[in-house]
């Protein structure tokens, strides 16, 4: 599991801005992937529901800050954010980086498998309940790892300034994903954590077009 994750929702101003983004952020994966030892995961992912054909979302893993300014550094990175500042996107990404405060990934994973669900989260908190609702998210990783085989990697995210907590899950196939939404540990985790809530919430499915989970 990276020390730090990055994820950013970008939105493009219309299909094929998003595949001219799209190209531009293949040609800084492969450079990532070949020359940055710290950039630990790379994926490009789009959501799986057809009807929104504009949204791209990066994740991304890095081993320390370092690595992740060195890699904004880097000459495809420069390249692409000219690419996106000379009108593909609609507004600045949102984005955020943050370091795991629970999480796991199956060892020997280097690559999402075909058919793979990519669960984006984010839900917002009452101040300062952000550790009180980390303890359910807690519970919830240790179920999925130990009872959830197609459960493959999940990182949770604690912003205590911002109120929020993100997850990235990855599961083998929908099937899973399903599954794990479904289960009892999303029930407990709702039954611990529901009252903390202050109704703010995001919940996407995304599939990686390309990129790496691992090294």
């Amino acid at each position: 599991m990276a020390p730090l994750v990055f994820v950013a929702d970008i939105k493009t101003v219309s299909q094929e801005a998003r595949d001219q983004a799209i190209q531009h952020l293949y040609k800084v994966t492969d450079y990532a992937y070949a020359n940055e030892s710290g950039t630990s995961r790379y994926l490009v992912c789009i959501p799986i529901d057809d009807s929104d054909n504009t949204s791209i979302y990066m994740v991304e893993g890095y081993k320390a800050t370092k690595d992740q300014e060195a890699h904004r550094a880097a000459p495809p990175v420069a390249e692409l954010f000219k690419a996106l500042g000379g009108g593909l996107v609609s507004a600045p990404p949102a984005a955020y980086t943050l370091s795991p405060v629970a999480g796991f990934q199956r060892s020997g994973l280097t690559t999402p498998p075909a058919g793979a669900v990519i669960i984006l989260t984010t839900f917002g908190y009452h101040a300062g309940y952000t550790g009180f609702a980390v303890e359910g998210w807690k519970a919830l990783v240790a179920h999925a790892q130990a009872n959830e085989p197609g459960a493959l990697a999940v990182s949770i995210l604690e912003d205590a300034e911002g109120s929020k907590i993100h997850s990235v899950q990855v599961f083998d196939s929908e099937q899973s994903a399903d599954a794990h939404v479904n289960g009892e540990a999303i029930k407990a985790n709702r039954d611990h954590n529901g009252s903390a809530r202050n109704g703010e919430r995001s919940v996407v499915r995304v599939k990686a077009l390309y990129g790496y989970l691992a090294k």
